[in-house]
């Protein structure tokens, strides 16, 4: 059976139209429904969490080695909650030794701890766990293995810090304390923002259409389908699909982001038409007939991008595709049936009938375009890729303490680590498996090639031809000399089977992961990008377009960011925080985002021109005409989408930032320079090949009366 976009949107446009046929009814459904999401979904707020293997890969040799030593000795490979403890008088005062030990015996009695490393265990060789002043000294606990990676860890972590209380000489850290407060930062950051996001878009919505009754439609759409992905996250959750909680700030996002997005499409497109009309009931359905198709082709756009995330088995990417694809879909659910059944209830006084609609810019700036067609392309193509030079430089690091806020337990310990203490201590710590016969002797540096960037520091037989190996390099944790030496071990290691863990070890996993799936990913991308805008098109020209301008605002955008986070422009001013480099996954997360949503405001201007086109306009005047239109709801639906997610730029958490201000980067650029400037451009000096195809597209449509730019009135140059 032939594939038909026009049967697509009348499929949509009955659902939407069932809306204003029994709107009491659909209305209560959704009040009924937000008020037992809500019950049902905010809870998971609480219950999503951050685990060790958040940005790690499934299955690679660093996550094999940690589980082997997981198996064999119950407890983790390497310590992961550091307890701090400061003493008045230097060690070994008698008295800091009592407290010392005071402190160690409240360690060790707290069930999950598996194992704890003290300096009073061996004063003479774990002499390094004193600071350089004698006045403090760590205990190194490792979690059991049972423990790790569930919601145990959390409460862990707060019964220590009751059993310490408020002292100010006892400070809590390690990586499974950093994991807890980062997941708190987070919990912090969505209940905490969302309430002022709220009130900042419905100010805008109030200043764009006038209306109270207006603007909280809109909200009123966001605010349901954050709750209802939330609920359904809570289901995942339930059925065993654990989602990342940093997503919790792409749900909260994006939801509110389309749901404001699609619900201001059929607002703005009543309003136009009961203003021709002056009927209400003729004015909704046709405002029905062309929005719900292109809310369909933009939400499958947006889903089927951010869905093909779901190939990287890393529990944060994983996790945020299939968020972002939820949130899409039930966006764009809602719109279509909450929004006409509102309109059909309170029409008129949702939007009043004016006699004209004040666009001056839009009105003007659409001529000027297809006028100038040519140095307006080239100026603005020139930008885009001068803006994106800087990303040529771009700079990965891992995630490490430094993502957290300065002023957390966490934090403060691995800084008084690298300030106070002996490079034994806030050096890295490799753990080696390694896999021998049974009458093998201990391993030894030269046997794993280690020369002078590491030094083993404990070796034991975990069972008959299985060893673990303890080394410490000579860098900091995720530096270039960790890195090395892993490559080093694993490159040299000879006839042993040796399997690492560490955070270099992690890190270099994660790399070599998103490697290997990228080029899945870009096709996939591309292929989404292409195949959505054929189906609405029918034109393998304007997908191609479409293409080579995502690609361009995905290089601009990554060049700002650069700038701002890696290289420290306009840091200060923007409140966030410069780390010299970009955490490795943003690349990926942020090219499925910015080509769907770029994608999404291109459907909103392409539609508005292929009706002016169907219409009888000819080409230019389609193109002023779509743009005049479109341009009112493409700026306002931009603005506010920016809002609703640079808002996490003002988190303490790194990783939120650099999400949150690449996609609202990425709308911005997309909404001005692109979808007002370049893309008319464009098909100014396309002309007529902006709708070519191969055969037997383009003979149905020159039979149907196509010719380009004369004026026709009857079928329109493109399959609806």
């Amino acid at each position: 059976m032939e594939w038909n976009p026009r049967r697509m949107g009348r499929s949509l446009a009955r659902i939407a139209i069932f809306a204003t046929r029994r709107p009491g009814f659909v209305l209560s459904g959704a009040l009924l429904t937000g008020i037992v999401t809500a019950l049902v979904g905010l809870s998971v707020i609480g219950e999503l969490h951050t685990t060790s293997d958040e940005f790690n890969s499934r299955g690679s040799e660093s996550s094999k080695a940690r589980w082997t030593i997981e198996a064999d000795t119950g407890a983790a490979p390497a310590p992961t909650v550091v307890v701090l403890v400061h003493v008045r008088e230097p060690l070994p005062a008698p008295r800091s030794v009592r407290a010392i030990a005071a402190d160690e015996a409240v360690l060790r009695s707290q069930p999950g701890i598996a194992r704890v490393v003290g300096y009073l265990q061996s004063p003479e060789q774990l002499a390094a766990l004193v600071s350089h002043d004698s006045h403090s000294t760590v205990l190194a606990a490792s979690l059991d293995a049972g423990v790790l990676g569930t919601a145990q860890v959390p409460r862990l972590i707060r019964a220590l810090r009751r059993r310490f209380g408020e002292s100010s000489s006892v400070l809590i850290g390690g990586s499974a304390v950093a994991g807890v407060d980062l997941a708190a930062e987070v919990r912090s950051d969505v209940r905490h923002i969302e309430p002022w996001v709220l009130l900042v878009l419905g100010a805008l919505l109030l200043g764009a259409f006038r209306s109270p009754r207006l603007a909280g439609m809109p909200l009123l759409v966001g605010v349901l389908t954050i709750v209802e992905v939330l609920a359904i996250l809570r289901g995942l959750l339930f059925a065993g699909v654990d989602t990342s909680l940093f997503t919790l700030a792409t749900v909260s996002g994006l939801s509110l982001g389309l749901g404001i997005d699609y619900s201001l499409l059929i607002v703005s497109r009543f309003r136009q038409e009961i203003r021709r009309r002056g009927d209400r009931a003729s004015a909704i359905e046709a405002a029905l007939a062309p929005t719900a198709r292109t809310i369909g082709f933009s939400a499958l756009i947006i889903a089927s991008s951010l869905a093909t995330l779901i190939v990287f088995p890393t529990r944060f990417i994983f996790s945020v595709g299939l968020d972002g694809c939820l949130s899409a879909i039930i966006a764009a659910a809602n719109s279509l049936l909450l929004a006409p059944a509102l309109l059909t209830l309170f029409g008129e006084r949702i939007a009043p009938i004016r006699r004209r609609e004040r666009r001056p810019v839009w009105s003007r700036l659409p001529g000027v375009v297809v006028r100038y067609p040519l140095p307006i392309a080239i100026t603005i193509a020139a930008l885009l890729i001068a803006l994106g030079v800087p990303a040529l430089g771009l700079q990965f690091r891992g995630v490490d303490g430094s993502a957290l806020p300065p002023n957390s337990g966490a934090r403060l310990v691995d800084d008084a680590l690298k300030a106070d203490f002996a490079p034994e201590v806030r050096y890295e710590l490799l753990t080696l498996v390694v896999r021998t016969p049974p009458d093998s002797v201990p391993i030894t540096a030269a046997a794993l090639g280690l020369g002078r960037l590491g030094n083993i520091v404990a070796h034991r037989n975990l069972r008959l031809g299985l060893q673990e190996v303890a080394i410490v390099a000579n860098g900091p944790p995720l530096s270039s000399v960790s890195q090395r030496l892993v490559r080093v071990i694993r490159r040299h290691s000879g006839p042993l089977h040796v399997e690492v863990t560490s955070p270099a070890a992690n890190y270099l996993d994660q790399q070599e992961s998103l490697r290997s799936h990228l080029p899945a990913e870009l096709l996939m991308v591309a292929l989404c990008t292409f195949g959505v805008m054929f189906a609405m098109t029918g034109s393998i020209v304007l997908p191609a377009k479409a293409l080579l301008m995502n690609a361009l605002t995905f290089s601009a955008t990554f060049g700002v960011v650069v700038l701002i986070f890696q290289d420290g422009y306009l840091a200060d001013l923007l409140g966030v925080h410069q780390h010299g480099a970009l955490e490795a996954s943003q690349p990926i997360i942020a090219f499925a985002a910015v080509f769907g949503l770029s994608t999404d405001y291109n459907i909103f201007v392409l539609s508005r021109i292929q009706e002016a086109m169907g219409a009888g306009r000819e080409q230019l005047e389609a193109i002023a005409e779509g743009l005049c239109h479109s341009g009112p709801v493409v700026s306002t639906a931009a603005l506010c989408f920016c809002v609703s997610v640079a808002a996490f730029a003002t988190s303490n958490v790194v990783l939120l930032q650099e999400t949150s201000l690449a996609v609202a980067i990425a709308v911005a650029l997309d909404a001005t320079l692109i979808r007002a400037l370049l893309m008319p451009a464009l098909m100014a000096l396309l002309g007529r090949y902006n709708w070519w195809a191969p055969r037997p597209n383009t003979t149905r449509r020159v039979q149907s009366g196509d010719t380009g730019n004369r004026r026709r009135s009857s079928q329109p140059p493109f399959p609806r």
